[in-house]
């Protein structure tokens, strides 16, 4: 792992952009594209979502990656496969250039999707083993790998596209 990407991003490795296409990560797309399509499609008045990329991120202590957001896509998500589950130094920020912006969760022993409202200028989510977030696409985010306690943190990023 280099210390700086050509992006500027620190302490990081990232795959190429396209498992969805490969044999080994098929299955685990279409898993995430038919829960997408099942449990959040309806909120943006969609039948089906499309997903298009999606790579692994290994975040190393001290690890950064900067803002960005991606405008090629309609939401972007994370599934989180190796966090400490004890950390809040290492968290997914997400910029908020509304008053407010909804924030929705699917809650696993309930079978539902919860929305909750957030005000602020950003959003602060510290992940856990398995934990799954969707956001919109244009929102900036960034990524702070704090933790002394983890040396490396492997999440599986995504991007969706609505299908009409």
């Amino acid at each position: 792992v280099n210390e700086f990407t050509n992006d500027g991003h620190k302490n990081i490795f990232q795959s190429e952009h396209n498992l969805n296409k490969k044999k080994e990560f098929i299955d685990t797309a279409k898993s995430i594209e038919n829960f997408v399509s099942k449990n959040i499609a309806n909120i943006f008045n969609s039948k089906k979502i499309d997903l298009i990329k999606m790579w692994f991120v290994i975040t190393k202590q001290s690890g950064i990656i900067n803002k960005h957001s991606h405008f090629d896509s309609d939401l972007s998500g994370v599934l989180y496969l190796k966090v400490n589950n004890n950390s809040s130094n290492s968290r997914l920020e997400i910029f908020n250039p509304f008053e407010e912006i909804d924030i929705y969760t699917f809650n696993l022993s309930l079978n539902k999707v919860e929305k909750n409202t957030f005000v602020g200028d950003k959003y602060l989510f510290s992940p856990k083993n398995n934990d799954l977030i969707i956001f919109n696409s244009y929102l900036e985010h960034s990524v702070q790998n704090k933790d002394s306690n983890i040396s490396d943190r492997i999440s599986l990023p995504f991007d969706l596209i609505f299908k009409i």
